[in-house]
């Protein structure tokens, strides 16, 4: 996943609103704790092309990015965003994080949130996958991926074992599988 794993989201947005989106936050649906105003307001944002431009990494992150490449990882991400941003995500991906050494193989698909987890399944090759919404994590989990949920405040109920406190900590248990054969 990007936003919210790799991309500081709701930094921007909480930022553009007016509104912190990472305190007394309990849905992933802005709505639920800040109302519609505050959900309207953030579906504006989507689908304007600057705040995606002006998206900043989240503390870390391509230095994570960095470590998985200089070890060989194939770099997959998959973001539910809308479609016609997806030139944008990739460019972010390729700009930001510096994924891949040219835009066009920045390896970047886009399905609806509904049908992401079945969407990843399908995709082939994923042996691990981090994302801050709990419920595309226990699909590809019970696909036999080796799924962890980033740290969010709507995310509930996550079985122990699945959740990393960091970027890093999910590296770093990648890393060290491959290190250790596993």
């Amino acid at each position: 996943d990007v936003d919210g794993v790799l991309a500081d989201f709701d930094g921007l947005a909480s930022a553009l609103v007016g509104v912190d989106l990472r305190v007394n936050r309990t849905a992933f649906a802005a709505m639920v704790d800040y109302g519609e105003d505050v959900h309207r307001a953030i579906g504006k944002l989507l689908h304007d092309p600057a705040f995606w431009v002006n998206l900043r990494s989240l503390p870390g992150a391509r230095h994570q990015i960095g470590r998985l490449k200089e070890a060989g990882a194939e770099l997959r991400f998959y973001s539910s965003l809308p479609d016609k941003y997806e030139g944008l995500r990739r460019w972010w991906l390729w700009n930001n994080l510096k994924v891949a050494s040219s835009m066009e193989e920045v390896y970047l698909r886009t399905p609806a949130h509904a049908i992401k987890g079945e969407y990843i399944l399908n995709d082939g090759n994923v042996d691990y996958y981090i994302d801050d919404r709990w419920d595309t994590v226990a699909t590809v989990v019970a696909g036999g991926i080796r799924g962890v949920v980033a740290p969010a405040p709507w995310n509930h109920s996550v079985p122990e074992g699945l959740v990393v406190a960091t970027l890093e900590e999910f590296v770093n248990m990648i890393l060290g599988k491959q290190d250790n054969g596993r």
